[in-house]
C-alpha cells in the first residue's frame, strides 16, 4: 500500500508507492508580466465606405454667372459727362475670373471712344496697367458691351474716353465705395466713389497717373459678367 506522508501544509507532500515514488511540490508566487511583443506591421482590413454627403452649396461663380454686376454696392444712378482724355478709377474686389463688362452711353459724340483699364492695387493706389479692352464706340447711344478675360482679385477699374473729341454723357453710380478707403474730406465729395485724372489723353497710362488725380463721387457706371 502507498505511504503518505505530509512534510508541510504549505510546501510539499511526498508520496511513497511500490511503483513509485515522487515529490509534489506546491506553485510558488506568480511573476511579473512579461514585456509586451512588438506591434503589427500588417495593416487590418479596409472597414466599409459611409454614407454618402449631402450635396454642396454652388460655387460663386455658378451663382452669378450670366448676371450683370456693379463694380460696387452703390447707392444711385445718375449721369455724368466724359470729356476727351477724362479717366475714372475706383477700386473693386472681384471674387470670381471675369470675360465681360458693360457700360452705358447716354448722350453720343462722334469721335468719342472709351477704354477699360484695369490697374493693380496698391497700398497708395492704383499702380501698374494690368489688362485694358478694345475700344468702345462713344458716338452712339446704349449699352456697350466688350469681352476681355480678367481672373479675379482686387484691382482699380478705370474708364477712360482716348478718343480724339467729344464730351459725351454716361451712366453714373452715385453713393460711397466701400473698397475705397481714404478719399473722404469734409465739405469735399462726402461720399466719394473714384478718382478722376483729367487730361489723360488717349492712351491709358502705365502706370497710372497719381499725380493728377482729384475725388469724385460720380464714378462711372460699369458692370462685369462672370465667365
Amino acid at each position: 500500500m502507498a505511504d503518505i506522508q505530509v512534510i508541510s501544509r504549505t510546501q510539499r507532500i511526498v508520496v511513497n508507492h511500490p511503483m513509485e515514488s515522487r515529490t509534489v511540490v506546491n506553485a510558488g508566487p506568480q511573476g511579473p508580466p512579461g514585456l509586451a511583443g512588438p506591434a503589427s506591421t500588417v495593416p487590418g482590413p479596409t472597414g466599409p465606405a459611409g454614407a454618402t454627403g449631402p450635396a454642396g452649396p454652388s460655387s460663386v461663380a455658378n451663382a452669378i454667372s450670366g448676371l450683370w454686376m456693379p463694380l460696387f454696392p452703390f447707392s444711385g444712378t445718375g449721369t455724368q459727362n466724359c470729356g476727351q482724355g477724362l479717366c475714372r478709377v475706383t477700386r473693386a474686389i472681384i471674387q470670381v475670373p471675369v470675360s465681360s463688362w458693360q457700360m452705358e452711353v447716354t448722350v453720343a459724340v462722334a469721335g468719342a471712344i472709351f477704354r477699360i483699364g484695369i490697374y493693380a492695387d496698391t497700398p497708395t493706389g492704383p499702380g501698374a496697367l494690368l489688362y485694358q479692352s478694345g475700344d468702345i464706340d462713344g458716338g452712339t447711344v446704349g449699352n456697350k458691351t466688350v469681352t476681355f478675360s480678367v481672373p479675379a482679385g482686387t484691382y482699380w477699374i478705370a474708364l477712360q474716353n482716348v478718343g480724339g473729341a467729344g464730351n459725351p454723357t454716361l451712366h453714373s453710380s452715385t453713393g460711397a465705395n466701400p473698397w475705397l478707403p481714404g478719399v473722404d474730406q469734409p465739405g469735399n465729395n462726402n461720399l466719394p466713389n473714384g478718382w478722376q485724372a483729367p487730361g489723360s489723353g488717349t492712351t491709358l497710362k502705365d502706370p497710372f497717373p497719381m499725380g493728377s488725380i482729384a475725388r469724385t463721387g460720380a464714378m462711372y457706371a460699369l458692370f462685369w459678367q462672370a465667365m
